[in-house]
């Protein structure tokens, strides 16, 4: 594997239900993981055996600073806001993780994502920092498509 193929950290695009989002400082990807269950019948030998269980996702986190132009700026904190006022919409969410010259190089899906926490940084007169939303998407799995 050579260095020309590894992708860094630094170029991603979010793709909400097929539109290509900027912006982003941060994108955690969800984790998934199995749950294992261990099990021995009476009769077995007495070795434990493995089974899988249920699937567990962690939410997928989005942090951008804070804008004020307009619509665009209100769009994810208003997917949450109709969830908590009981208009659920799900959404699937792409990562894409570019190589050096701007290409996809790979590309996560997460399914049925719904807006499940909104918070905004704490803020601070003392320092100049920008304020920073966090969008936390609950989601039913992710996948590796590339």
């Amino acid at each position: 594997m050579s260095e020309r193929n590894l992708l860094t950290t630094s170029r991603f695009l979010l793709e909400i239900d097929g539109i290509i989002q900027a912006g982003f400082s941060e994108v955690t990807i969800p984790e998934s993981s199995v749950e294992i269950i261990q099990y021995r019948n009476g009769d077995d030998a007495p070795i434990m055996r493995n089974i899988a269980g249920q699937q567990k996702v962690t939410p997928l986190i989005l942090k951008t600073g804070m804008t004020f132009d307009g619509a665009a700026s209100l769009e994810l904190a208003n997917w949450h806001k109709d969830i908590v006022n009981g208009k659920i919409s799900r959404k699937n969410v792409s990562i894409i993780i570019q190589d050096q010259e701007g290409r996809e190089g790979a590309r996560f899906n997460i399914i049925n994502g719904i807006a499940s926490k909104y918070t905004i940084s704490p803020l601070n007169s003392k320092n100049n920092e920008i304020a920073i939303e966090t969008l936390e998407i609950a989601n039913e799995g992710i996948t590796r498509a590339k």
